[in-house]
C-alpha cells in the first residue's frame, strides 16, 4: 500500500495551515478524516490547491454539524460551491480490475459506474446540486503521481 501521507505531505501541511485559521472545528474534522480515510482527506486538500492555482478564491462552506458542500468559491464575480468526494484506490482496483501497480499492458474495466455511484450518493447530501469534484489516487500505467478529477455539473 502506498504511503499517501508522505506522498502528499506538502499538500497536507498547506491544507492544515489553511484550516487552522478558519476555526469552527474544521481542522479537527479534517484531521479525523485524514486519520480514518486519508485518500478522501487528501483529495479535499488537493482539490482546494488546484482551485487556488487556477485563480479561484476558495472559502470553507461545510457546516461541521450538518455537512453540505465543502467549498464556496468565486472567480470573475461568479460564486459556486464545490463538493469533493473520492473513489479509493481499493475501489478503483476492484471495479477496474487494474492493479495499482501495473506491469506492462493489461486490460481493464471502465470506471464510469463507480464514479457515477460515488457522485450520486454525495448529491443527496448537499445543497442544490453544486459542481462536484471526484478524484482517485490510482497509479497511472506510466507510474505517475496523478490524480484524476471528474467534475460534474
Amino acid at each position: 500500500m502506498r504511503d499517501f501521507l508522505s506522498e502528499y505531505a506538502l499538500e497536507i501541511t498547506e491544507h492544515r495551515r489553511w484550516l487552522k485559521g478558519k476555526g469552527g472545528g474544521h481542522l479537527k474534522r479534517w484531521d479525523d478524516q485524514l486519520s480514518h480515510n486519508p485518500e478522501s482527506a487528501i483529495c479535499e486538500a488537493v482539490t482546494r490547491a488546484f482551485l487556488v492555482a487556477q485563480g479561484v478564491d476558495v472559502g470553507l462552506f461545510e457546516d461541521t454539524s450538518k455537512g453540505g458542500p465543502d467549498f464556496l468559491c468565486s472567480i470573475g464575480g461568479e460564486l459556486f460551491h464545490i463538493e469533493v468526494t473520492c473513489v479509493t484506490v481499493d475501489k478503483v482496483t476492484s471495479k477496474s480490475h487494474l492493479s495499482d501497480e501495473p506491469h506492462g499492458p493489461c486490460g481493464y474495466t471502465l470506471l464510469t459506474d463507480a464514479f457515477r455511484g460515488e457522485l450520486s450518493s454525495k448529491a443527496t447530501n448537499v445543497l442544490a446540486e453544486p459542481p462536484m469534484s471526484c478524484g482517485h489516487w490510482h497509479t497511472t500505467p506510466t507510474g505517475g503521481r496523478d490524480v484524476l478529477w471528474r467534475t460534474c455539473y
